[in-house]
């Protein structure tokens, strides 16, 4: 008896050992290991800000840009109350705003450069109360609206903040 627990415990552990090694995917390569959050908000480097492009400031209507997007993200778009700080030049991290996983399932590791908006949006909910100002973040490459981010519970790395959700493009 003693040696039927002693070789079903050695075999739980290699179990246990081999479902600690490397994963592969169907074509037997190594799938890359999650990164950890640092990694993905870790901040540009000083030489990465001084050649980054940030490319064209938002076109004039970019308030209505953010508007637009909104409109599909409140319950009572007609009620909205906006206000705007203006466009600043701004880092996020590259998944931000690129599709959220690569082909190899892990997440886009970089930085996107453009600029930013900071707002906040008061409107009525689904009962016909106002809500409260929330805040919001506008990120624009090339005049054009990328994503609507709204920082999140920690908010602290991304632009400082280290989560934010991502609300436009859904």
């Amino acid at each position: 008896m003693r040696m039927i627990r002693h070789c079903a415990l050695a075999l739980c552990l290699l179990l246990v050992l081999v479902g600690c090694g490397s994963q592969t995917n169907s074509s037997g390569a190594s799938q890359p290991q999650p990164r950890q959050r640092e990694d993905l908000h870790k901040p540009p480097s000083d030489a990465e800000l001084s050649t980054a492009d940030f490319g064209l400031p938002p076109a004039e209507n970019w308030r209505e840009q953010i508007q637009s997007a909104m409109s599909g993200v409140l319950k009572d778009p007609e009620s909205a109350r906006y206000t705007f700080v203006a466009p600043d030049k701004a880092w996020v991290p590259l998944y931000y705003v690129e599709k959220r996983l690569d082909p190899d399932g892990g997440i886009h590791v970089g930085h996107a450069y453009g600029w930013r908006v900071d707002f906040t949006v008061n409107a009525r909910n689904a009962y016909g109360g106002y809500v409260g100002r929330e805040s919001y973040i506008g990120f624009f490459q090339d005049k054009k609206l990328r994503a609507l981010l709204q920082p999140g519970p920690d908010f602290k790395d991304i632009f400082g903040y280290p989560f934010c959700w991502v609300v436009w493009p859904g």
